[in-house]
């Protein structure tokens, strides 16, 4: 008779049945016993072996739900970044997939690897797979005529495409429709400078205008709105004059600065007039000049478009 495995605690025993479980191809215990014991004690190592359960039954939306709880790690531990890579290779979530690439070191070992086996699903997928990978395409180019919730899901669903697809469409028409909300299109923007498309194209603005710009020139959105002059006088400002506001008031700026992404700096030429126009708009300070009120009337068709845009 062989010697009885004794485990200190609960938990440990149930972890270890999940490892016997797993290893014996009884995938749906070994979830079991591994959701017992993520509930009671998360960790990476248990998330680990649920991400790899769930992907050998199927459950690819479950598997990256549970794999973005600790998407840092996995993007940025060598031993961990195979597994991240299968499950969202496996969900066809090859824009994801492009922009991490393009964030690992040149000289990583696996990402060639990674970069090579990308390729051929990608290949796999557009050929062999012609007819789904175009009802995609037509499904996405679909995202002009929805609300912003549905423009939001069909973003969601350009993961599936070749970077090449997306460039295309956001060019013809995600950058420069005027049916493409204005949130969105930073998005777009910011996926498109994440995904190092370099090209000179025409972008729409929140206000109609159409810029010729160089992606290569450009920054992120987050930090194009949170680095901007104009943000921090006013964080400052309400920091020190309305705090119980602040929070609101800032929310709404910032989402203002993104929909004037790419062209903030075009369109905010004077920070300081456009600090004393919010000012005046939240009834902080009365200013008359010409320039303040004019400045005013745009900030009313940001606040029109936002709350039309998320309200359509």
């Amino acid at each position: 008779m062989g010697e009885m495995i004794e485990f200190p605690v609960n938990e440990e025993r149930i972890f270890y049945l999940g490892k016997q479980s797993y290893e014996q191809g009884d995938y749906l215990r070994a979830l079991e016993y591994f959701n017992e014991c993520y509930e009671a004690n998360p960790s990476l190592e248990i998330n680990q072996f649920l991400v790899k359960t769930l992907m050998e039954i199927g459950q690819l939306e479950e598997a990256i739900r549970h794999l973005k709880e600790y998407e840092i790690d996995y993007k940025t531990q060598v031993n961990l970044q195979p597994l991240y890579f299968e499950v969202l290779l496996k969900e066809k979530q090859f824009l994801v997939l492009e922009k991490w690439l393009n964030q690992l070191d040149d000289s990583q070992e696996l990402k060639k690897e990674f970069k090579e086996k990308l390729n051929k699903t990608q290949d796999y997928w557009t050929l062999v797979d012609a007819k789904e990978y175009e009802e995609r395409l037509v499904e996405i180019k679909t995202m002009k005529e929805g609300t912003l919730i549905t423009q939001k899901e069909l973003l969601k669903k350009a993961n599936y495409l070749t970077k090449i697809d997306f460039f295309k469409l956001s060019s013809e028409i995600f950058l420069v429709s005027e049916d493409i909300s204005p949130l969105i299109r930073s998005q777009i923007i910011d996926e498109l400078v994440q995904l190092r498309f370099g090209e000179i194209v025409s972008i729409r603005d929140v206000f109609g205008q159409y810029h010729q710009t160089n992606f290569s020139e450009l920054n992120r959105l987050r930090p194009s709105v949170s680095n901007h002059p104009l943000y921090k006088e006013l964080l400052d400002y309400l920091e020190n004059n309305d705090p119980s506001q602040g929070m609101i008031i800032l929310t709404i700026v910032q989402t203002h600065l993104g929909m004037m992404y790419p062209h903030i700096n075009a369109i905010v030429t004077d920070t300081e007039m456009w600090f004393k126009a919010y000012l005046n708009y939240f009834g902080f300070e009365m200013n008359e000049e010409i320039e303040v009120l004019e400045i005013c009337q745009n900030i009313q068709v940001l606040d029109n478009t936002m709350m039309n845009t998320m309200t359509k």
